[in-house]
């Protein structure tokens, strides 16, 4: 489909400006360029589509999703919360279905983990519940003995779904501390990239302390209330001890700080 390639290519932009060292003033000239092409290419035809059609295309997006991932998890996390789209029954339940079975009996392999976290937040409660549930018996069934590098590629994936869930508001607080409680206890591990030159360390470990990163900034953005004493604790000497590590291996200490600020 042309909608859903142009989709994903804006998708891409809005995450690269986003991420970008531009100044505030270009990157405000660029979005408005940006939501000018939105308007023009876009929006009309998300308008003139019937019922009929946006069903096919949000099952088509999903579909697509789950199985490549990348751009399309993007395209699907920005075109299903366009206007035109946001107040329709989304995702398809036949479409929701397969996804919630797929996060229940699959494996969680990448294009769903990205796949998850794009349709999380317009999932029904009950399937959101059901996924929070999945992932929080991910993260049960892994133990320190697992090693550092085997222990960040099995939990990324369901922290990074958790994530979602999170900022989605739509988990218990028993479950937020349930996996604050995993975190916590893989402090003793190698896994924390709390010192040591981070060029040492392997993607999976980098990728689970960007992760971890994620999972803290949505906990202490959207459940500030429900974190104990520990937990802030770990939250601010974390904090303090990827900010070292990470200056200690980066050529420019600003570039790490700005890293962090946009993570966080």
């Amino acid at each position: 489909m042309g909608l859903l390639a142009c989709a994903s290519h804006v998708a891409c932009v809005e995450l690269l400006l986003k991420h970008s060292l531009m100044t505030e003033g270009s990157k405000t000239s660029l979005a408005h360029q940006l939501q000018h092409f939105l308007d023009a290419s876009i929006a009309a035809i998300l308008a003139s589509l019937s019922r009929s059609q946006k069903d096919r295309l949000c099952c088509e997006l999903l579909r697509r999703s789950m199985e490549e991932g990348g751009e399309l998890a993007l395209c699907l996390s920005w075109l299903t919360g366009h206007r035109h789209l946001r107040c329709w029954q989304w995702p398809h339940p036949l479409a929701s279905t397969e996804l919630v079975s797929s996060a229940c009996n699959g494996l969680l392999n990448e294009t769903l983990t990205q796949t998850l976290q794009a349709a999380l937040p317009y999932l029904p409660a009950d399937e959101q519940s059901v996924i929070a549930s999945r992932m929080l018996a991910e993260l049960h069934g892994l133990t320190q003995s697992s090693g550092g590098t085997s222990l960040a590629e099995s939990g990324r994936r369901p922290l990074s779904v958790l994530t979602s869930v999170v900022s989605a508001q739509a988990l218990s607080t028993e479950g937020l501390l349930q996996c604050l409680g995993h975190l916590l206890s893989w402090r003793e591990s190698d896994i924390y990239l709390f010192s040591g030159c981070l060029e040492e360390a392997t993607s999976s470990v980098v990728l689970f302390n960007h992760a971890v990163v994620h999972f803290l900034a949505a906990a202490v953005t959207h459940r500030p209330t429900d974190l104990w004493q520990e937990h802030w604790d770990f939250v601010l000497c974390s904090v303090v001890a990827w900010i070292q590590a990470s200056s200690e291996t980066a050529p420019d200490p600003s570039v790490v700080y700005w890293c962090c600020y946009a993570e966080c």
